[in-house]
Parts: C-alpha cells; sequence; structure tokens
C-alpha cells in the first residue's frame, strides 16, 4: 500500500472559531483535489471507560466496541487500520481513489511522523 498523502488544511481553524458551515466549505474544496473520491469518514471515542470505534466507506458503515483498556489515541489509530484494511481487502472493480477523514489529529500526526515506530 502506498504512503497516504495527509492533508491538515482544516486543522488551521480552530472548532471554536470556523461554524459548520465554514468547515463543510474547506472539506469540499479538499476533495475537489481528487478526481470522485470515495469519501470515508473515520471515529473513535472513550466515554466512561466504554470505547468503541466506527468508519464509513461510501454508503456502508462498520462499527465496533473495542476493549475498555486500551486508550483512545489506540482506538483511534485501529478505526484507521481498520478502515484502510477494508479498502484494501475489497473488490478490484472499486474506485482507486479514497478520501478518508478523521478528526484525530494525534493519529494523523503520529501516521505523517518519518521516524520509525516500534
Amino acid at each position: 500500500m502506498p504512503k497516504p498523502n495527509i492533508n491538515l488544511d482544516l486543522t488551521k481553524f480552530p472548532k471554536k472559531s470556523a461554524s459548520a458551515p465554514i468547515f463543510r466549505a474547506l472539506f469540499q474544496k479538499i476533495t475537489i483535489k481528487y478526481q470522485n473520491p470515495t469519501i470515508c469518514f473515520i471515529d473513535a471515542s472513550k466515554i466512561n471507560n466504554r470505547s468503541g470505534l466506527a468508519f464509513s466507506i461510501g454508503a456502508s458503515t462498520c462499527s465496533y466496541r473495542h476493549r475498555n483498556t486500551t486508550t483512545n489515541f489506540m482506538v483511534e489509530l485501529e478505526a484507521i487500520f481498520l478502515c484502510l484494511e477494508e479498502i484494501a481487502s475489497g473488490p478490484n472493480n472499486q474506485p482507486t481513489t479514497y478520501l478518508t477523514a478523521t478528526d484525530s489529529l494525534s493519529a494523523l500526526t503520529a501516521l505523517s511522523s518519518t521516524h520509525a515506530h516500534p
């Protein structure tokens, strides 16, 4: 699998100072850079020591309950991994361009690091 192109343009605008319509317009501007991408949304959360994750690929959605002993960072990374694994295991006639979106800046930063990870 080729190294992903990680775009952090939306991080230039703090959530509290930019409205939802502004974020939607900026996201639309990013999607235009790609030719008809299949959009994938990825999210994970940990609330009251209960963890879960979900992702969508086009119109298909998957969600999983996660063990409670892990950190939210690890659940976010696993959500990204499972989404990419699902894309890679799909039929050969799938579109070749995918645009994945997550709200986990820490996970994206870790994935874009040039340093070796254990």
